[in-house]
């Protein structure tokens, strides 16, 4: 089911956006066909799917702790992870001035053309380290244990998303916004339009984490090495998904939890979605986001905006409204 689910959000169309979004429709069918198993390793499998362009693959990560599973990521994502490193930050520093700089302030700005885009995700990572649980820190030193890479690599990974403000867009739709195959259900969709020509485009994943605990799996669509989430279900079932929030001018903040791990968290530990609402509620917050939270049952998105400033307002009345409207991109 997780699997079906989150390959729905890769095939979605962007015209359920709304006409306020650019772009080229995606009139792909929904994915569903069977990922074929590529490797194995202990604790981990890779599977793929060959039917699309880019391959789309399938990780399951097994493991009772953070560094189980971090081990086991690295060891069968091994071959990947330095070429996606190296290829990702490659192409940001050739492209710095499109990929990051016209996304962060001023300050910002300046340390990057003094000290390099590296150093200030290392500066960024210091700041949300305090943030981080534990066992995700116990995950990342696992990841960079086994792959070849070093924790400060695997670090830059997990926090440029909060650099650039996570620059993404999203469609939470049901009802008479959906066919008639799927009126009766909650499609969502997350869609990286925050620079569509990087080198990640060509890994799409989706990585199924078995922590053991009965009931707690979950997946994320995302690439390698992207450890956080931007999309997601997990088996309670609830999805995540989320919209940079434009409009915002309110106070800037770094010191606070990683988008991803927040949204990840709510895919991992909550089973409904006032548990997901009230975590982002209490979280310290480092962007001004759109997110979209569903779950079975509900028959509508609830729409949350969260800032860095602790405002956040949970927009359900407002949806319930205009059920059959989709969310606009």
């Amino acid at each position: 089911m997780v699997f079906v689910v989150l390959c729905l959000l890769l095939a979605a169309t962007a015209e359920a956006a709304g006409v306020n979004c650019q772009g080229t429709p995606n009139t792909m069918p929904p994915l569903t066909d069977a990922p074929v198993l590529v490797s194995s390793v202990p604790g981990a499998q890779l599977f793929k799917v060959t039917s699309v362009v880019p391959n789309l693959l399938v990780a399951h990560v097994w493991g009772k702790s953070g560094r189980e599973r971090g081990r086991a990521y690295g060891r069968l994502l091994k071959p990947l992870l330095k070429t996606m490193y190296e290829g990702f930050f490659g192409w940001a520093e050739a492209n710095i001035e499109e990929a990051v700089v016209k996304y962060v302030p001023e300050d910002l700005a300046k340390l990057i053309a003094i000290y390099g885009l590296e150093a200030v995700l290392d500066m960024q990572f210091v700041l949300m380290r305090s943030h981080m649980s534990a066992d995700f820190l116990e995950e990342m030193a696992g990841v960079a244990e086994e792959s070849g890479l070093s924790f400060a690599q695997v670090a830059h990974v997990t926090v440029f998303p909060d650099l650039v403000k996570a620059h993404c867009s999203m469609v939470g739709a049901w009802g008479a916004a959906t066919t008639p195959e799927y009126s009766d259900s909650l499609v969502q969709l997350r869609a990286l339009d925050w620079a569509t020509n990087s080198p990640i485009q060509q890994w799409p994943l989706v990585t199924v984490y078995h922590t053991g605990a009965p009931g707690s799996g979950f997946a994320t669509l995302g690439w390698p090495l992207f450890l956080g989430a931007l999309s997601g279900m997990s088996s309670a079932p609830v999805a995540i998904c989320e919209k940079v929030f434009l409009a915002y001018t309110g106070p800037d903040r770094r010191n606070g939890i990683p988008l991803t791990l927040m949204l990840r968290d709510i895919l991992e530990f909550d089973t409904s979605v006032e548990a997901a609402l009230a975590r982002m509620e209490a979280a310290k917050r480092t962007c001004s986001i759109w997110v979209g939270v569903g779950a079975p049952g509900s028959q509508l998105e609830n729409f949350a905006l969260a800032t860095p400033d602790g405002s956040r307002l949970d927009s359900k009345h407002e949806h319930e409204t205009k059920r059959d409207q989709p969310k606009k991109g």
